[in-house]
């Protein structure tokens, strides 16, 4: 029988340990892998249908109701708890999604659950002559920047 010292024993629960935490992430990779590409679905379908749409009415490919109608808003709630990783989420949706004209993110503002009416600005969302807004976050202390 062979002996094991103790820098052996603490080495083996530390490959152990950090063999659960690979495994962990690369199943939360996978299942955010799998979320994703329902998403790119999702949006892949909607955005055919809102095309066939606009060209059905005659109009381009932008946005059916005018600027002048009222605008509607989505509220997405997470399951997020820490505004940070709320960010995160939104910048990383900002990324994926920003081709679609249907959304702008420039207006997005995160709020708690229970205090919706306390929101806090995600981007700077300071107006650029002819390239549409500030895309660096709120809190920056630099020069404004196209998303």
């Amino acid at each position: 029988m062979r002996r094991l010292l103790p820098q052996h024993v603490r080495a083996t629960t530390y490959l152990a340990l950090v063999a659960d935490e690979l495994e962990r992430l690369t199943r939360d990779l996978t299942t955010a892998n799998t979320e994703a590409e329902r998403i790119r679905q999702g949006l892949r379908q909607w955005q055919s249908r809102a095309h066939r749409l606009s060209a059905h009415l005659g109009g381009p490919e932008q946005p059916v109701v005018p600027v002048t109608e009222p605008h509607w808003i989505i509220h997405l709630p997470t399951t997020l708890h820490r505004v940070d990783d709320a960010a995160a989420l939104t910048m990383a949706l900002r990324h994926f999604l920003g081709h679609v004209l249907a959304i702008d993110f420039g207006e997005t503002t995160l709020s708690e659950e229970d205090r919706q009416s306390v929101r806090t600005r995600v981007w700077c969302d300071t107006r650029l002559a002819g390239t549409g807004r500030c895309g660096r976050p709120a809190d920056q202390d630099g020069q404004c920047l196209a998303p």
